[in-house]
């Protein structure tokens, strides 16, 4: 009786893990540009500068990540945005909002 429980724990816990992963990621948004505002209005902490040139994080470009669907049917995978300096082009930020 407690091995069936157990089993049906498990497959339970899978089939919540998979529903969520299938909500919070959306396919297709690897490296989607997107605004400052959009940013602002999902973030709710400070930014950095560019530690080369001192550009304001309001003028760094702000892109949305996903890493790839192997990654998160590996429980590794990781979703959120980061900032690149169009001067200096290195990557600024990285803010990872979900994970698995």
């Amino acid at each position: 009786m407690a091995t069936i429980l157990i089993i049906a724990s498990i497959l339970i816990a899978s089939f919540i893990i998979r529903a969520i992963i299938k909500r919070y990621t959306d396919r297709g948004s690897m490296n989607k540009s997107v605004s400052w505002e959009y940013v602002k209005s999902n973030l709710l902490w400070t930014h950095k500068q560019c530690p080369k040139c001192d550009l304001e994080s309001n003028k760094l470009n702000w892109f949305e990540f996903r890493t790839s669907d192997a990654s998160w049917r590996h429980l590794a995978g990781r979703k959120g945005f980061y900032s690149m300096c169009p001067d200096c082009k290195i990557v600024v930020e990285d803010i990872t909002t979900v994970m698995n």
